[in-house]
């Protein structure tokens, strides 16, 4: 029974394009994204990567602001419509998620309400109420079984 291992040789750096992006976390202006698009540069030894490598960036390094945002994109050939239109369409999403979020609490109530309906229905509502759901069938009568068995069929529909 031998140990399974890994072993890592070699790093292969991809450099990602940059593009509109669409995530609506952005603070202010149209965000960028990550391309499907990408360069790839040589494959290097880990040791050497390991040790030629600059620190790692803190988060705060890593945010882009609004100006950053906008040269990153119009670098990448958007025009000033394009990035406008987004930054548009990216405040419209915002509001919608804002006006989900207030309704949250209403549309809990409306499905708890909904469920007692149903639990009311399945356990004792009038007949009425479960034939309006499907639940039931009414009694259907026969032309042959009604007291004028004789009679045309318009008054058979009548009593129907």
């Amino acid at each position: 029974w031998e140990r399974a291992s890994v072993k890592y040789g070699e790093v292969q750096i991809r450099y990602h394009f940059m593009d509109l992006g669409d995530n609506p976390t952005c603070s202010i202006g149209a965000p960028v994204a990550l391309s499907w698009d990408f360069e790839q540069a040589d494959r290097i030894d880990l040791d050497i990567y390991e040790f030629e490598r600059k620190p790692r960036r803190r988060l705060r390094h890593m945010i882009l602001n609004y100006y950053q945002r906008q040269d990153i994109l119009r670098r990448a050939g958007y025009s000033d419509e394009e990035i406008s239109n987004a930054a548009k369409s990216l405040h419209k999403v915002k509001r919608q998620r804002s006006q989900t979020q207030m309704m949250l609490p209403v549309s809990k109530l409306e499905e708890a309400w909904q469920s007692a309906g149903r639990k009311i229905l399945r356990f004792g509502g009038s007949k009425k109420d479960k034939q309006q759901q499907g639940g039931g069938k009414a009694p259907r009568r026969l032309s042959g079984s009604s007291a004028a068995s004789g009679s045309s069929s318009a008054s058979s529909r009548a009593s129907r």
